[in-house]
């Protein structure tokens, strides 16, 4: 049976930051998308990375911002996508090390 069809009230995964940044308008965000990140504000850098969602866009936010406090939460995203990709790898290579006496 499938769980999902139980649930009966709204709900979010995850909820926005008080702090974080307001989500730019979609053809704005469209357009970031284009641009190189060191060319977008770091509030448009933020949004971009968050849009395209891959390593590579972290990583070029992180390059262009290096000293900004959203790089913070983007290097916390990207550890977060760097565990998750090994575990998922450990699994699909179904390599299980003991990790000591049980």
């Amino acid at each position: 049976m499938d769980d999902s069809s139980k649930i009966e009230a709204p709900f979010t995964f995850f909820d926005r930051a008080p702090d974080a940044p307001a989500q730019p308008p979609a053809d704005q965000a469209a357009a970031a998308m284009a641009k190189p990140m060191r060319d977008l504000g770091v509030q448009d850098a933020y949004a971009a990375a968050l849009e395209r969602d891959s390593m590579q866009g972290y990583g070029d936010f992180l390059a262009a911002y290096p000293g900004d406090p959203l790089a913070r939460r983007v290097r916390a995203i990207l550890a977060a996508r760097r565990e998750a990709i090994t575990w998922l790898r450990t699994y699909r290579a179904d390599t299980r090390r003991p990790i000591g006496p049980i």
